[in-house]
């Protein structure tokens, strides 16, 4: 048992970080008051804006872009299925077989509005969600993704995740 420094509440050992600096191992607040400082932290303007100035100036050197062009290629690779929903969609949009409307389905918000799909098999099947609606679904949920060979060599149709 350990008292967090932030919130004075007695928890158990396991509720806190590792911290080998520290004498008994562990860090001063638990993880759950320590998760609440890091993203008020994160919230300060001054904070976001040079984060942002230092991953734009990290972006522009020769290592920032050969990482980004190996992620790019991993996350590429590991996800055939969403680059070609992904694909499916801007050519049913610029074609106009697919229209994007002004509103999300969601909040009926006039934001820039995204593609959404739950079952990436089903590519021009998409709910029409603001990036905040968005983000707030994948949060909670996981679409169904397309799975070639798993492990085992057997092949698997799909799968839902989560």
């Amino acid at each position: 048992m350990k008292k967090c420094s932030n919130c004075k509440i007695e928890k158990n050992s396991a509720l806190f970080s590792k911290n080998r600096s520290q004498k008994d191992g562990l860090q001063h607040r638990c993880k759950e008051c320590s998760n609440a400082c890091g993203r008020a932290y994160l919230q300060n303007p001054k904070v976001k804006c040079s984060k942002a100035k230092y991953q734009a100036k990290y972006m522009k050197t020769d290592k920032g872009k050969v990482v980004h062009a190996k992620s790019h290629a991993n996350y590429r690779a590991n996800n055939p299925y969403k680059i070609k929903a992904k694909s499916e969609v801007g050519s049913a949009i610029r074609n106009g077989s697919l229209i994007r409307p002004t509103k999300c389905s969601e909040c009926s918000e006039s934001k820039k509005i995204e593609a959404h799909h739950d079952d990436y098999n089903k590519s021009l099947e998409v709910r029409w969600l603001c990036r905040k609606c968005h983000k707030a679904w994948h949060k909670d949920n996981q679409a169904i993704e397309h799975i070639g060979k798993n492990q085992t060599g057997t092949n698997n149709n799909m799968t839902r995740t989560k």
